[in-house]
């Protein structure tokens, strides 16, 4: 009885048949902790606005860090600090499944955020551009070409694993075949 005494709400009554699961069946009908219960209240009974399906205090994820460069990492950061706004990041874990991002901390900062991000993007976008544009006049631009001729026992260990797959999914449908 410990564990529901913690999370019970003032108002909400617990019986033994219907423990924790009867609070949350209680709070989506509507039913448990009196007038907190009703949809523009949230569980700890702070006001939301309409359409809000999260606390209020709750992180919002501005960057996720699957496939992003160190260097856009480290300059989103930057200017977060530069800004003063409040944030902290996750790590993707051990083989990159979970989400690993960067947190705005307060709501209220989310939005000057966004638009810093989005500009910050803009500015990038328009710089990477360039510089491809400058390497590809230059005859510095990479090319499937460049890379067989600069790494040569990578390609062709490519093409064989490309190669095996493709032989192993074709196998069940030849021996089906015959």
């Amino acid at each position: 009885m410990g564990m529901v005494s913690r999370i019970r709400e003032p108002g909400a009554r617990i019986d033994a048949d219907s423990g924790i699961r009867g609070i949350a069946i209680g709070r989506a009908i509507g039913v448990v902790g009196g007038s907190r219960s009703d949809s523009r209240h949230d569980w700890f009974g702070a006001q939301r606005a309409a359409g809000d399906c999260y606390h209020r205090r709750m992180a919002k994820l501005l960057l996720n860090l699957r496939n992003v460069p160190d260097d856009e990492a480290d300059d989103v950061r930057a200017f977060l600090d530069e800004h003063g706004i409040a944030y902290y990041e996750t790590s993707p874990g051990f083989w990159n499944i979970s989400l690993g991002g960067i947190w705005v901390r307060e709501d209220g900062d989310f939005p000057e955020a966004r638009r810093l991000m989005a500009e910050y993007q803009a500015q990038r976008g328009a710089r990477v551009r360039a510089e491809n544009e400058a390497a590809r006049r230059d005859g510095t631009l990479g090319s499937v070409w460049t890379m067989l001729r600069d790494e040569p026992a990578r390609v062709l260990l490519a093409v064989f694993g490309i190669l095996f797959a493709l032989a192993l999914v074709g196998l069940p449908v030849l021996l089906i075949w015959r």
